[in-house]
């Protein structure tokens, strides 16, 4: 059994390689857990941010893992840079063919997406300079709310934007920042109705903006 107090450049190497051992102790709370390895005496500290696959499978007594690690002179411990093992490898590895396979269509669709919106801005900015800032700015502030409901999604919490929200803000000229969060973001771009209901909001609004132009009511708004 190697002895802490003398830390060699092979031992070093070792950890550094990757070493087996076994999950001996795991905090779910505090998010962070011990490896025990034949290599050194004390039990290695690892957090749960060095986890592969740390979304998809939580650390189980006794788990068989690969662990690369550090020593900290400071702290006169060994911890750990990265846990891992063959079935977290796998995990890791589904998780992110099934991100590619949905990042590939959404890449796709903002290619159209794009110049949608760059030519219905320069026709609303070709018209009138002051209704164009206005949609610029409510489009900003949709791409942000949808990230932030994105964000909340990612979480799990309960302060999810109401989904009339997000449709008001489309109607009031906000549809365009709309597009682009959906496949910027890969939000609410599944769900059937609100999906429905985000073109009628879009169609709404070149409705109103439409009439405006042509009733000569942004003449009272300024060019």
């Amino acid at each position: 059994m190697y002895d802490n107090n003398k830390i060699d450049y092979e031992t070093k190497s070792k950890f550094h390689l990757g070493v087996s051992g076994k999950i001996v102790k795991w905090n779910s709370e505090r998010g962070f857990g011990f490896v025990k390895t034949a290599e050194v005496a004390n039990d290695i500290f690892f957090h749960v941010n060095t986890l592969v696959g740390k979304d998809e499978i939580s650390p189980q007594q006794n788990e068989s893992v690969t662990v690369y690690a550090k020593y900290d002179d400071d702290k006169k411990r060994w911890s750990a840079t990265k846990i891992t093992s063959p079935k977290r490898e796998q995990l890791r590895a589904e998780r992110e063919a099934k991100e590619h396979a949905l990042i590939c269509p959404m890449k796709d669709k903002l290619k159209w997406v794009a110049p949608v919106v760059g030519i219905w801005s320069l026709l609303v900015y070709g018209v009138s300079l002051a209704l164009g800032i206005s949609y610029l700015l409510i489009s900003l502030i949709t791409l942000a709310i949808y990230a932030l409901d994105k964000k909340h999604a990612l979480d799990n919490t309960s302060n999810r934007i109401p989904e009339n929200t997000l449709h008001v803000l489309s109607v009031m000229g906000g549809w365009a920042g709309a597009l682009v969060a959906r496949f910027l973001f890969r939000h609410k771009t599944q769900k059937r109705p609100f999906v429905q209901l985000f073109w009628v909001t879009v169609a709404l609004n070149v409705a109103i903006t439409v009439y405006l132009v042509l009733s000569g009511s942004l003449k009272a708004i300024g060019s």
